[in-house]
């Protein structure tokens, strides 16, 4: 394979919850000047071979990570050393709790503190996830141009600004008006969280053998964990206050905590950028 500097490849290594979503749906697709590699061709382990046969004369990759960036940065340095990283990044204590909402909603059953343990690092989430200036310097390292980071608070305050640094650092280009800047996900309410979590905790976990060995009941139990999460989020809106937790989804102060241990690592990749 070409790796050739010649022929620019740019690899958006998006994190969950910091605009991944709305970048691959509204915003990649519109750019020209630049062949745009969807999520699925990267699943499938194709992109290489598409820019190795294509004929663009620049690309551009993107996927969303989470705990397994780092590994997936090595697989990807092993085909595309020259590759130009984007790497959008959130405060810690704000992404990691992001992290846990949109972990909630989807059926997760545990606590925070089982998600991400600040103190004892036995949550399902380790602590080294939020040491973010540890990808900064490793994309440093495997690969032969910088990395382009960002922040997401910047594409909260102003997407066009935003926009342009990822624009320019591509040799790309794109019309302000074909780009929808309205929420892609709404922000969702303690309330409705709250429900959720309740709700996750008394219905059956996923594994086979939480199930009833009874066939209907079994079948039943199934139908419950497939309901839409959105109609459930709607019942959230009306359930009795009795049945929600007396306390917030996530402490306030454990979220403190977070941001202080992370405080140096956020202050040096805010240096960096």
């Amino acid at each position: 394979m070409d790796h050739s500097p010649s022929k620019p490849v740019f690899f958006h290594v998006g994190m969950g919850r910091t605009g991944t979503t709305f970048l691959q749906a509204r915003v990649f697709p519109k750019l020209t000047s630049i062949h745009y590699i969807r999520n699925p061709q990267y699943r499938r382990g194709r992109y290489a071979q598409l820019i190795e046969r294509g004929e663009a004369n620049r690309y551009l990759v993107s996927h969303e990570f989470d705990q397994d960036l780092e590994p997936e940065l090595h697989n990807i340095a092993a085909k595309l050393p020259h590759a130009r990283i984007i790497l959008v990044l959130r405060r810690p204590d704000q992404w990691i709790a992001s992290q846990y909402r949109r972990k909630v909603k989807n059926g997760y059953r545990g606590s925070f503190l089982d998600f991400f343990d600040i103190h004892h690092d036995q949550g399902d989430w380790k602590q080294r996830v939020l040491c973010f200036y540890q990808h900064i310097r490793l994309i440093e390292q495997l690969f032969t141009h910088k990395p382009l980071v960002l922040l997401y608070d910047e594409l909260k305050q102003d997407p066009f600004v935003f926009l342009d640094k990822i624009a320019a650092y591509t040799g790309a280009s794109y019309r302000r008006e074909a780009i929808d800047t309205t929420s892609k996900h709404a922000s969702y309410e303690e309330q409705q969280l709250n429900f959720l979590y309740w709700l996750n905790s008394r219905l059956p976990g996923k594994a086979r053998r939480q199930l009833s060995p009874h066939k209907g009941v079994r079948q039943f139990q199934q139908q419950l964990i497939k309901v839409p999460r959105f109609t459930l989020m709607k019942l959230a809106t009306l359930a009795p206050a009795g049945w929600l937790p007396g306390r917030p989804l996530i402490d306030e102060a454990e979220l403190e905590t977070i941001r202080a241990s992370y405080q140096e690592d956020w202050e040096q990749c805010l240096a960096y950028i």
